[in-house]
């Protein structure tokens, strides 16, 4: 659960939070915007903040609860109310919490930057001598180019009090706690031999950014004493700091090559997350299949056929990273993976071919694998695969299968049928694609070049249509499926034109992501696509 936590609440949250516009998790109330309380924010970046607290309070935090539950038993509250329950557990504790101070911790001051102030720190690692380490915070914020000056936010010089646990080499065993406070740094004595790694087991809601030499002892720990919690968080790290250009992008393209003596899924989760990003951005450049072979390198060396025998075993921790490897490796085209994916998805059809209420009933392919052997078997373009698929979906009456057989649709490179999915988007009157399922389908279709094509033209023509359907949410999610991998100035020209074209103010701003998303785009490929291309180049001539 603590892996699952690390990549599902932590990074995801960060993710959206690292965004120059993202809210603060305490926003204003009023009937019009309540609906955007329900969000990444609100959730991911709540629990992860509330997770932070408890390693700071330990056992005073559950006291608080107890507290809080009894006072506002049937009775209506706010989050003042709980972080005032804290407090009143830490001052009548015995051994109390403490702070940044030395005194009793404020539980309602430190969760003020944190709840009411957008974005999180990176917290800057710099060894000033070779005895100390100097530490100093800012707000980490992606996606600010010189070119889009309007999107600084208004609190860009935001501080927060950060507390960070810490072990170094010689205290492998004890994580030690600091405080970092706003607008101050903190000097620590660290042997010049010596690694440390900050942010121990991901406690805090914080990047950190470390400079070359200490970043260097750190990779001497990397497999014997980094948790791999903490390399999946490094990992994460590397890629999005060199996302705004922070470190070089050899940093997290060489944590990447570790990947194949990893035996854990979340380092292989964060990784991905940073490659597949990387593949939409060169998917245009002439260098992209250079980019394309590396990934299948390092998928070919941890690849294993038996992988599949595992997913469905009782060890929880094997099945996860046996479902992740093969995911990647079938959806990266790695031949022996693939062959095993096509075979399970004949047995599939046989199986299923009789079946008028869905595929959970009689489909025997491992459930965690299940969506990139649909997947890869409608590749195989056989039109009666697909025509199957749709009639299960619309007899399947499990959500979350519903989902795998809609994401194995989605994989079609038939124009017409893709065309079709479209179509029912707008007419939602088959129980495959029902409105709540329409920004799904936009989400799967993003994955298939063939579609992304296909989806630009038809929203281009349709647009106005998901308007009068009530549809707007999902046709920003459609907008920027469609075009994530524009990125030349021949493309954000073609956005702009489409933009320009369109009738009233309201009608404009729901594609301003979109634009915002591509003029990012150019950015990224006029400044970082050679240097990529360059270390993969390199990366690919080594045995």
């Amino acid at each position: 659960l603590e892996q699952q936590f690390i990549f599902e609440q932590i990074q995801m949250a960060m993710a959206k939070d690292q965004e120059p516009q993202s809210p603060p998790i305490h926003r204003s109330s009023t009937q019009t915007d309540l609906f955007t309380y329900f969000d990444y924010i609100t959730y991911k970046k709540g629990a992860s903040i509330i997770r932070m607290l408890e390693y700071v309070m330990k056992n005073d935090f559950w006291v608080g609860l107890k507290i809080y539950f009894k006072t506002m038993a049937e009775m209506n509250a706010r989050e003042e109310d709980l972080w005032a329950a804290f407090d009143k557990a830490v001052m009548e504790s015995e051994s109390p919490s403490v702070g940044w101070d030395s005194n009793k911790f404020n539980v309602s001051l430190f969760m003020d930057s944190w709840v009411n102030a957008a974005g999180f720190p990176v917290v800057a690692v710099n060894r000033v001598n070779g005895s100390h380490v100097q530490l100093s915070q800012s707000r980490f914020i992606v996606n600010l180019t010189e070119d889009n000056a309007t999107n600084v936010p208004t609190n860009v010089s935001q501080q927060w009090y950060i507390p960070l646990w810490y072990r170094t080499c010689t205290n492998k065993g004890i994580t030690s706690l600091l405080w970092l406070q706003p607008n101050s740094t903190v000097i620590l004595a660290i042997e010049d031999d010596c690694w440390v790694m900050f942010n121990s087991e991901v406690r805090s809601f914080a990047r950190l950014h470390y400079d070359d030499a200490t970043w260097q002892r750190l990779l001497s720990g990397w497999s014997s004493d980094i948790l791999s919690i903490e390399r999946s968080q490094l990992i994460s790290d590397a890629f999005n700091l060199a996302l705004i250009g922070s470190v070089n992008y050899s940093r997290a393209l060489e944590l990447v090559q570790r990947l194949p003596d990893e035996v854990d899924a979340v380092p292989w989760k964060s990784a991905f997350i940073g490659l597949n990003y990387l593949h939409d951005m060169l998917f245009t450049h002439p260098g992209g299949h250079l980019f394309f072979e590396y990934v299948q390198k390092i998928l070919n060396s941890a690849y294993k056929t038996d992988l599949w025998n595992n997913i469905e075993v009782d060890d929880f921790k094997l099945s996860v990273f046996s479902g992740k490897i093969v995911e990647e490796a079938c959806g990266w085209n790695v031949t022996s993976c693939r062959d095993v994916a096509v075979e399970k998805f004949k047995e599939f059809m046989e199986d299923c071919q009789l079946s008028d209420d869905g595929s959970s009933s009689c489909s025997k392919v491992p459930a965690l694998a299940r969506r990139r052997v649909y997947c890869t078997g409608i590749e195989q373009k056989h039109t009666t695969d697909f025509e199957r698929l749709w009639h299960l979906c619309n007899h399947e009456s499990i959500a979350i299968e519903k989902e795998n057989l809609l994401y194995g649709l989605s994989c079609c490179d038939d124009s017409d049928l893709l065309l079709r999915l479209l179509n029912a988007s707008l007419q939602l009157d088959k129980p495959c694609i029902r409105r709540q399922d329409v920004g799904t389908l936009f989400k799967f279709l993003g994955n298939n070049p063939v579609a992304r094509k296909i989806m630009w033209q038809h929203m281009k023509s349709r647009w106005s249509d998901y308007i009068k359907k009530k549809l707007k949410q999902p046709l920003k999610t459609m907008t920027m499926e469609a075009v994530r991998t524009f990125n030349t100035a021949a493309e954000l020209e073609e956005l702009n034109q489409f933009v320009n074209e369109i009738d009233g103010y309201d009608n404009k701003q729901l594609f301003n992501n979109a634009v915002k998303m591509v003029e990012i785009n150019v950015h990224w490929r006029n400044s970082y696509a050679e240097s990529v291309i360059d270390f993969v180049q390199q990366a690919l001539l080594r045995p």
